[in-house]
């Protein structure tokens, strides 16, 4: 009798693997995405913090997510308390110790803000000077 002949389907797995090996090597790179507001909102406040800016950041949403917008503050002020007055120039002395940073139009807000990039900074005018040197320098 003769013997089976194992040769062929083992030939062909080893070809299967071949080309499955192939396409994996083969296979473009995926590209890096493009960062998030939040995680550009995040590298902004972590930037500040490593140049030496003493704050607590607060979210502007009652869920505490890092969004688009968030407070930055020396005082002890809770969200309640940070959100209470408008962002609006006539109320920029109520800001004290604290600056909100917005993604929005700065459109209103005069020389009480400062734009970087994407971002608004609005509120004590001395702690955003001091935001603007760690961010572009002196």
């Amino acid at each position: 009798m003769a013997r089976p002949s194992f040769r062929s389907p083992v030939l062909f797995l080893l070809a299967v693997v071949f080309v499955l090996q192939l396409a994996i090597l083969l296979k473009p790179a995926s590209s890096v995405p493009a960062a998030t507001p939040r995680a550009r909102l995040s590298d902004l406040v972590w930037k500040l913090h490593d140049k030496g800016l003493d704050f607590r950041v607060i979210s502007q949403r009652p869920d505490g997510l890092w969004d688009e917008d968030v407070c930055l503050t020396t005082t002890d002020k809770n969200l309640g308390e940070l959100t209470k007055w408008p962002i609006n120039p006539d109320f920029v002395d109520k800001w004290k110790g604290t600056v909100a940073i917005m993604r929005r139009d700065p459109d209103g807000l005069g020389d009480d803000c400062f734009v970087y990039g994407d971002f608004v900074f609005f509120g004590d005018i001395d702690f955003i000077e001091r935001i603007r040197r760690c961010l572009i320098g002196d």
